[in-house]
């Protein structure tokens, strides 16, 4: 009997891929020269046009997957964007009503309505600052009950640079209408009283 020494080298080439949350096997078995390739997917022997053709759509499932989030991440974004400048915008048309009201109340004294002054500047008229009051602001107090997705931003900012101007126009109003009641009252008691307005 004699005795024989066999000596065989083995190289083993193994790729694995994940897509779409299956395991893909490219495995080469080179066997003294020999070489024998093999093609699994989830642990399951296939033929290279199937394995090839099942990864490829995997890949474009695993692509189209990450371009959606990609996309929904973008319009959440957006979104998030837009509910940031409503909130904005609402916080400044709320602001801007509440200097409106304040430079309106002084105005409002009843004591004041015979003195008031009407001009081009401020409001050409009782008419005019009544509805100003009594509609458009309480037309915007309206839209600011709105929940957000019902309001358009770009209305909101129109609004607000509207609203920007009243402030200042019923303070002139006023300093117009003080000065005119100091001009032409001669009742002591509202004069004093004029005193504490100032």
């Amino acid at each position: 009997m004699s005795a024989r020494i066999v000596k065989s080298r083995v190289e083993v080439f193994y790729v694995e891929e994940v897509a779409d949350g299956h395991s893909f096997i490219y495995r080469i078995d080179a066997i003294d020269g020999k070489k024998r390739e093999s093609w699994s997917i989830d642990g399951a022997s296939v033929d290279l046009a199937e394995y090839s053709q099942e990864l490829l759509q995997a890949d474009m499932r695993e692509h189209h997957r990450e371009r959606d989030c990609e996309r929904m991440k973008q319009l959440a974004k957006i979104e998030e964007e837009q509910e940031l400048r409503v909130a904005l915008s609402r916080k400044l048309v709320r602001l801007t009503l509440a200097d409106v009201d304040r430079n309106y109340e002084k105005i409002a004294n009843v004591r004041l309505y015979a003195y008031r002054v009407y001009d081009h500047t401020t409001f050409e008229s009782a008419e005019q600052l009544q509805n100003f009051v009594e509609e458009r602001c309480v037309q915007v107090r309206e839209l600011l009950e709105e929940p957000s997705y019902q309001v358009d931003v770009q209305q909101l900012e129109a609004i607000a640079r509207e609203l920007g101007q009243y402030p200042e126009r019923l303070e002139q109003m006023y300093r117009a209408t003080i000065k005119n009641a100091i001009a032409t009252c001669d009742d002591t008691k509202l004069l004093k009283e004029l005193l504490t307005l100032i």
